[in-house]
């Protein structure tokens, strides 16, 4: 069988302290994802869901994004969950120039595991533009927590053009939000036979703040 969203969305939500369920997904052929979303969110103190995906392919399409996210409800007050965990076991990612594998934590919470096994490639598309629409496998903590961290185990990796794998911890912003210290940025280990990264693409783990409280950025091991 398979699994198509095309401009829709399979979404698993919580909306205050408890943790957001388990998307499981199994398909015996296709997973594909144009313009839409497979997610597991939280919105308060609650961790966000596992999003697990098994597959012989997985395709994201014209912004298909497969994410976990956590985001605190308001800024003065304290909290927010880690986000959670993305696993895929695959065949074949292909991840064209507007789709993206995501954990994202907004608060407190740090950014959660994206972790890809692929028994054949990843493929993550170029684009022949200023890479504002790239494809992106990313990790990011938007708040005071670290970045999570990023595994990819497959035979073959191409990072195409303006493409990015990265975990970022990026600390607070806005008008009057509290000084906080921006966590550390998560690691990056990639386990490939064959690793192509073309030009303006970038495997990276970085750490900033607009306070310049930062944390240590992460480890990248290929």
């Amino acid at each position: 069988g398979r699994l198509v969203i095309d401009h829709g969305r399979v979404t698993s939500t919580s909306q205050g302290s408890g943790r957001a369920g388990t998307l499981d997904v199994e398909a015996s052929d296709l997973v594909q994802i144009l313009d839409g979303k497979l997610e597991s969110d939280t919105f308060g103190s609650g961790q966000g869901g596992l999003v697990h995906v098994k597959a012989p392919l997985v395709r994201l399409e014209d912004y298909g994004e497969i994410s976990s996210e956590s985001q605190q409800v308001r800024i003065e007050v304290p909290g927010g969950g880690d986000s959670g965990t993305v696993l895929l076991e695959v065949g074949r990612l292909e991840v064209d120039s507007r789709g993206r594998i995501l954990t994202n934590a907004r608060g407190e919470g740090g950014g959660g595991l994206i972790h890809v096994r692929a028994s054949e490639s990843v493929d993550l598309d170029a684009v022949a533009s200023d890479g504002v629409d790239s494809a992106r496998i990313i990790s990011l903590a938007e708040g005071n927590g670290a970045g999570g961290d990023v595994v990819i185990e497959t035979p073959r990796l191409r990072v195409g053009t303006f493409s990015r794998i990265e975990t970022s911890s990026n600390g607070s912003s806005g008008e009057g939000s509290p000084v906080r210290r921006t966590g550390r940025a998560g690691n990056i280990w990639i386990r490939a036979d064959d690793v192509l990264v073309e030009s303006n693409a970038r495997i990276a783990s970085d750490s900033h703040d607009p306070r310049l409280n930062e944390g240590p950025a992460g480890t990248i091991t290929l």
